[in-house]
């Protein structure tokens, strides 16, 4: 397994294993609404976007296999005044869940929010359908922004409930990560 920082020439797999996971959670619950080429497409806009032009203090790093992407996590550092960088996304191929690719994205993550943005905390917003995702996050010893209001995730124009589910600094997610 090899983790490197996403390039340009990445997009097209990222926004596919991103899709694919996006129609996982939530195919029951956007039915009919969730057309799985539009949701590619819209993916690989903004994934497309996000590698040409990258706003400061964004970091996409990916996991590789046989030269095809495996997982992948996209940070934006410093993101909330009070919650800190925002872990955007943490995907990882379903063929390669438990394997530990999601913490070997995360210790890199951890390393990065140590060298560019060490006084921050980093948080998600976690989709409630996720179950997968909720237990991964608490197993990591995040704890639950209460004071959110109304949390949402956005899916194919489509507004869903999200738990904002945090660290206080990088210091608290490596400790969970060697947990």
């Amino acid at each position: 397994m090899e983790f490197r920082t996403a390039n340009y020439a990445d997009y097209v797999q990222i926004a596919r294993l991103h899709s694919a996971n996006i129609q996982k959670i939530y195919r029951q619950q956007l039915g009919s609404q969730l057309n799985a080429q539009e949701l590619e497409n819209e993916r690989a806009i903004l994934w497309q976007t996000r590698l040409t032009n990258p706003p400061y203090g964004q970091y996409v790093l990916v996991a590789e296999h046989d030269n095809e992407i495996v997982g992948f996590v996209c940070v934006f550092g410093n993101h909330d005044f009070e919650r800190g960088s925002y872990i955007d996304s943490l995907q990882v191929d379903e063929r390669y869940r438990r394997q530990g690719i999601g913490h070997g994205l995360l210790e890199r993550v951890v390393r990065w929010q140590a060298n560019y943005f060490p006084t921050s905390g980093l948080y998600f917003k976690v989709p409630q359908e996720s179950e997968a995702a909720l237990d991964f996050v608490h197993g990591l010893g995040a704890s639950e922004d209460s004071s959110s209001i109304s949390p949402v995730y956005r899916v194919a124009e489509t507004a869903l409930a999200a738990r904002v589910m945090g660290w206080p600094s990088h210091n608290a997610l490596d400790l969970g990560l060697r947990n």
